[in-house]
């Protein structure tokens, strides 16, 4: 049985991923293998149909309609493998069968490809013939965000079909072709380069994934433990067994009898201001938080972990864990009460931190797009129709030219921008998130259409008025918007954010830096074209 063993050349494990890591981040990478094929197959497909179509008058129908065919065939072959994969869903220890089956027809698909060169070349002029190549770079390019979370099914893929290219290349008589060839060669070479990349990449974002929940898991399990030592002195015992940052007593009217000399420290109140006072009076520090425990102490039950947040004196806002037990005398007699204050502020300063940044965007610190998902779902869950909402999809015209031109440092630099340009413009309310590359969304919820539409000309105003300057350069920008207005009629977020991405594409089609308007909620997959803003 072939084992799912973690690829060493991912490079170095990140600190404090281990093995079982390496092994999730493989099976994860398989299981997007699969997850994304479907797209590689159509465009595949599509784009072998189109090439036969352009060439068609140039080429031997014969040869042209049998490497179409072959196209096709791997296609079917190949979705045949998703259907199954999709309706066996594979256990860890199958996927390596699954991998190697992917890899098997992206080596039959590759090969296909890199045979197109001879199937069109002879007949073909040589402009045609840059054309081809042109074709097969960029299935070999586009391949990497399908293929590439498995460097192994790749190459499978880009290997033939480079090889090809470049055989073909170098069987040409003429000055240009071996000139041809060794462009090729470099490109091939990049692309895999740049899968490569993109594998490492990805296998340690995988890891550092796995490496967090286990991390996470272990962080519960440890406050949820607590060390047991004992003690000759009952309360050095009990004091241990809460692991205490500082601790207390009461009597049996619950009235405070000791503190801590880390009472000024944790609490910025001095022991002696406390002494004598009631637990009923921990409300005035620690407020409604207090209730817990105060609850607890009335039935005569203990309590633990009961958290408590208050600002001190200088400004400062504490985070503790509450913990106490009661004190029985020899008759079973309630004596008091004995409890700690653990300090957790740190801990929750740092959890905070990590949910900020699993729910932002880190170049922009806008919502990413799973929580702006989560928040159009539930803005569909509760839509109606006296409270629409609307939902703007974005996407930057000419950014591509700007990081073409000046290096990534300078696209980042304008998303930083523009994600404050939209955010400027927006309701204390909306929700604004990147969804990817250039592609921002906004939900705009208990907004109606005609208010939501002043706000998006407002966005493509500010974008199209923008200018961005870099290393003595000066760019424009301009952004197409699609906008959709729902009201509870369509209950699928999928769809609703469906229509609005086409309607932007729409916008983008019909001259770019412009506003279209998707059809009703109830039919998103139709666009009626809102007015032109150039």
């Amino acid at each position: 049985m072939t084992s799912l063993v973690p690829d060493a050349r991912a490079g170095p494990a990140p600190p404090g991923a281990g093995p079982r890591e390496a092994r999730f981040a493989a099976a994860e990478r398989i299981r997007m293998l699969f997850a994304q094929a479907a797209p590689g197959l159509a465009v595949n497909a599509l784009v072998g149909a189109t090439l036969v179509a352009v060439l068609w008058h140039a080429v031997d129908p014969d040869r042209a309609l049998t490497w179409l065919v072959a196209l096709l065939l791997t296609v079917l072959l190949r979705a045949l493998l998703l259907l199954a994969w999709s309706r066996r869903q594979p256990v860890p220890r199958q996927l390596a069968r699954w991998r190697v089956a992917q890899s098997i027809g992206a080596l039959a698909a590759g090969t296909v490809w890199g045979f197109a060169p001879w199937a069109f070349g002879a007949t073909t002029s040589f402009e045609e013939h840059v054309l081809i190549m042109l074709v097969c770079g960029g299935m070999a390019c586009g391949a990497i965000p399908v293929l590439a979370s498995e460097l192994r099914t790749y190459v499978a893929y880009a290997g033939p079909l480079g090889l090809g290219v470049m055989s073909w290349l170098l069987s040409r008589d003429g000055a240009p072709y071996p000139l041809l060839a060794g462009f090729a060669a470099l490109f091939f070479g990049a692309m895999a380069a740049t899968a490569r990349n993109y594998a490492r990449s990805l296998t340690h974002a995988l890891m550092f994934t796995a490496a967090n929940r286990r991390l996470s898991s272990t962080l519960l399990r440890a406050r949820d433990r607590e060390t047991l030592l004992r003690y000759d002195h009952e309360r050095l015992r009990d004091f241990a067994e809460l692991g205490a940052d500082l601790y207390w007593e009461t009597d049996a009217d619950l009235r405070l009898t000791f503190v801590s000399e880390r009472c000024s420290e944790l609490l910025g109140v001095g022991a002696e201001q406390l002494l004598d006072r009631t637990a009923a009076e921990g409300a005035r520090l620690f407020g409604e938080s207090w209730t817990t425990a105060l609850q607890a102490m009335a039935r005569g039950e203990g309590f633990r972990a009961v958290r408590l947040s208050f600002v001190r004196g200088d400004g400062r806002r504490v985070h503790l864990l509450a913990g106490g037990k009661p004190v029985r005398g020899d008759g079973r007699g309630l004596r008091g009460y004995r409890g700690t204050l653990r300090d957790v502020t740190a801990q929750q300063a740092l959890t905070e931190r990590l949910a900020h940044q699993a729910a932002h965007d880190q170049l922009t610190e806008l919502i990413n797009r799973r929580e702006f998902e989560h928040r159009l779902e539930r803005a569909v869950a509760s839509a109606e129709p006296a409270k629409p909402h609307v939902l703007l999809c974005m996407d930057l015209d000419r950014f591509k030219v700007i990081n073409d031109s000046c290096g990534h440092a300078a696209g980042d630099a304008v998303l930083r921008d523009v994600a404050a340009l939209i955010r400027a413009r927006l309701r204390s309310r909306d929700s604004c998130g990147r969804l990817g590359g250039d592609e921002f969304a906004v939900l705009m919820e208990q907004c109606p259409l005609e208010a939501a539409l002043v706000v998006a000309e407002a966005l493509r105003a500010g974008i199209a008025n923008y200018r961005f300057e870099w290393s003595g350069q000066s760019f424009s920008l301009g952004m197409s918007i699609g906008v959709v207005a729902f009201n509870g009629a369509c209950d699928d977020p999928a769809r609703l954010l469906s229509a609005a991405d086409a309607a932007c594409y729409a916008a983008k089609a019909a001259g770019r830096n412009r506003i279209e308007i998707a059809g009703g909620a109830g039919v998103p997959g139709v666009v009626a074209r809102g007015p032109a803003h150039r």
